[in-house]
């Protein structure tokens, strides 16, 4: 919890307004889950927790594999994957084109610390976007909410 919400939590005058904020909390992070899979567990880590700190609903997955499994069982709810490339067994390239079979409408951020000239270009054009490790923080967040934001409003014709 950060530090305003700890601050504005002192201030709740009353129990219901308390569960409605709550209530739509739950809603607005089961609309902006995300699954990131990455074999670098302090990376992993340090990763989920300012995503979760952003406000988002995060599935973490130190494997290919494992983050297919998670997918698997909840493909309606993950809006966005976040990809590493250079992991062992089962790299992003082949974790992708699994991804794609089961949750077409995800997108797909790429992350990794290689130079994209060197990666294939299956994962290289197969991802929605790519971003480099390491991450700006603010920059991540900034990248991420892109992807939750609500459609603009289809304009009139006359």
């Amino acid at each position: 919890m950060g530090l305003f919400s700890s601050f504005g939590a002192l201030f709740v005058a009353d129990d219901s307004a308390k569960e409605s904020t709550t209530d739509r909390e739950e809603q607005e992070g089961q609309r902006r889950t995300v699954l990131m899979i990455d074999d670098d567990l302090a990376f992993l880590d340090v990763t989920v927790a300012l995503m979760r700190e952003a406000g988002f609903n995060v599935l973490k997955s130190n494997s290919g594999p494992k983050g297919l499994n998670i997918l698997r069982y909840a493909p309606q709810d993950i809006k966005v994957v976040l990809l590493d490339f250079d992991m062992p067994h089962f790299d992003g390239a082949e974790t992708l084109q699994f991804v794609r079979r089961l949750s077409p409408t995800a997108k797909v951020i790429g992350i990794t610390g290689i130079d994209p000239k060197f990666l294939p270009p299956e994962f290289r054009d197969g991802v929605d976007e790519l971003l480099h490790k390491p991450l700006d923080p603010a920059t991540f967040i900034d990248h991420l909410n892109i992807y939750f934001a609500p459609p603009a409003p289809a304009l009139a014709v006359k």
